[in-house]
């Protein structure tokens, strides 16, 4: 196996690459000044048992003239996509980052001497099925000291500061993971409107409780309905805003939730070892306008980029992977406007707020390892959330930081989220020590010394935390937002859209927006290869454009 500068520089020895690629014979016309060329894009290894060089399938011919790709977002799913492109021979792109930082919502800070989440705290499925624990893999981030985080675990105690009792604490995560199994069974079945997915679970909690002794029905209720606050945190929005319908689109990966001490960003390592300059991340380039036009000429531009600075970039392909919130509110930027299919799919999709807070102690009150409460609120007290708005009533479960034996950890969602973010860290304080002493019975519980927290809303770059499907809306509102523009059989796309919103059975996790950057890429890619280069006005004709968008096929599928 090569290095990584030996992939880069690989050298064909007396031409026998070319005349033995697996999956595609590249054509030999190339004159001799294209062979370094051919090097640098063509990605070789030597198989231990076979004497013959490994061409991605995906592979653009290196004689052909590259498309210029533009990239908005240096998040998982941009990287992701210029990756991708990298891997299949097209380097002319650019990334346009509005940050001075990669990695969008993967966000990880020190707290003391270890590593806090302010944006993605969880790779959802610790199994090979899911493409960043693959990454995380890669960078030897997944071992014994990834912490995996199962939906039983932790003490769960009352708000009256009782223990749930042993019979209860070993079968209502059962309960519930039956409960959220028929939930997402839901999807696909000719049930009528189901509701909201609160209603969903409220209705079959009670069912559920109904089976236990009478005095232990009320424990049941708060340990399921501790739960469902833990699922309110990872779908990021209020559950009465949540189609129940639709909530079974999500397909979820195989294995337990992992968090990764040294820092999420440690995924994105792979992706940006891959750039072959500094120069195709561009950092603090705050995009103001998108220019662009269905028409293919010779002697315009397709498509315009202009950042805020003032500076105008010109190219064939636009990949766009700001968050659903941000484009919610920048809908004008682009000009002319986007086609009503497509701005009725980008209204109708949700975009809720998520935040993180870390409580960092310097005499911690609790073992290492023995810190997580789950926070036992009953329906009562859960149905105060509108009328008498609490931060507190959104925790389902305080658990301690990955790798840290002295903070704690909230994730708190919708609209409590937009709570803390307004609230002084002094307040926060305040507050979450008054849950602990609350739920703990104990009084003595004291202060932390310092407070940590995200605020995804307040930031113009961002403006929230996660993708939802909301009630009033279907898969089909997603597909026509992950769509190209124009979506046609008369026009090459010139705008992609990726990112967590568009991800079909992924939304709002770190390989939906993966999966969307690779998927956008090989649209880019696939384009490439039967135009034999750039987009030009013949390309229509000459290549018979007529397939449907994968995004469509995904629709029908499902």
């Amino acid at each position: 196996m090569f290095g990584l500068d030996s992939v880069r520089n690989v050298i064909f020895r007396a031409g026998r690459c070319l005349g033995s690629v697996v999956g595609r014979r590249l054509k030999s016309t190339c004159k001799e000044s294209k062979k370094e060329e051919i090097a640098k894009y063509i990605k070789c290894r030597r198989d231990a048992r076979l004497s013959i060089c490994l061409v991605e399938d995906g592979t653009v011919h290196p004689c052909c003239d590259p498309p210029r790709v533009i990239i908005i977002g240096a998040g998982m799913a941009g990287l992701s996509a210029a990756n991708r492109l990298l891997q299949c021979g097209i380097d002319n792109f650019v990334i346009l980052e509005a940050t001075d930082r990669p990695g969008g919502r993967i966000h990880s800070v020190y707290l003391g001497n270890v590593v806090a989440e302010l944006g993605s705290v969880n790779i959802y499925g610790g199994s090979i099925k899911n493409s960043v624990y693959a990454l995380a893999s890669r960078e030897n981030l997944i071992s014994k000291h990834a912490y995996d985080y199962p939906m039983g675990r932790g003490i769960c105690m009352t708000s009256k500061g009782v223990v749930v009792p042993k019979l209860v604490d070993a079968t209502a995560p059962i309960s519930m993971a039956m409960i959220h199994q028929q939930a997402l069974d839901i999807y696909g079945k000719d049930t009528g409107d189901v509701g909201s997915l609160w209603d969903f679970f409220v209705t079959r909690i009670h069912q559920e409780c109904s089976l236990y002794p009478e005095r232990l029905k009320k424990y049941a209720a708060r340990y399921m309905l501790a739960i469902t606050n833990d699922i309110r945190y990872r779908m990021g929005s209020d559950l009465s805003n949540i189609s129940a319908s639709q909530f079974g689109s999500y397909v979820p990966c195989p294995g337990t939730d992992i968090r990764i001490p040294t820092g999420m960003v440690g995924t994105l390592a792979p992706l940006l070892r891959t750039m072959p300059t500094c120069d195709h991340i561009l950092y603090c380039k705050v995009v103001n306008k998108i220019i662009w036009t269905e028409k293919l000429s010779d002697k315009s531009d397709r498509v315009q980029v202009v950042c805020t600075d003032g500076k105008v970039f010109h190219g064939d392909y636009v990949i766009l992977t700001m968050s659903l919130g941000v484009l919610k509110e920048k809908l004008g930027m682009i000009v002319p406007p986007l086609p009503s299919v497509k701005t009725d799919a980008i209204k109708k999709m949700g975009f809720a707020n998520i935040n993180n807070i870390f409580l960092e102690y310097s005499n911690p009150f609790w073992l290492w390892k023995s810190g997580t409460l789950r926070v036992g609120w009953s329906l009562k007290e859960l149905n105060t959330r509108k009328t008498c708005p609490d931060w507190t009533k959104a925790v389902g479960t305080v658990d301690e930081a990955s790798g840290s034996q002295q903070a704690l950890f909230m994730g708190v969602s919708d609209q409590e989220a937009d709570i803390v973010e307004k609230l002084s860290d002094v307040k926060i304080a305040e507050d979450a020590t008054r849950l602990l002493r609350t739920f703990t019975g104990d009084a003595t519980i004291p202060y932390p010394d310092n407070i940590l927290k995200s605020a995804w809303k307040s930031s113009p770059y961002f403006r929230g935390g996660r993708p939802f499907i909301p009630t009033g809306a279907t898969v089909v509102d997603q597909c026509a937002l992950a769509a190209p523009v124009p979506d046609s059989k008369q026009f090459i796309p010139a705008l992609l859209f990726a990112g967590d919103a568009t991800a079909l059975g992924m939304t709002g996790t770190m390989h939906g927006a993966r999966a969307s950057g690779v998927r956008e890429a090989d649209r880019i890619l696939e384009l490439t290869r039967m135009a034999s280069g750039r987009p030009k006005p013949s390309m229509l004709g000459e290549m018979g454009w007529n397939k449907k968008s994968e995004n469509q096929k995904m629709a029908a599928n499902n």
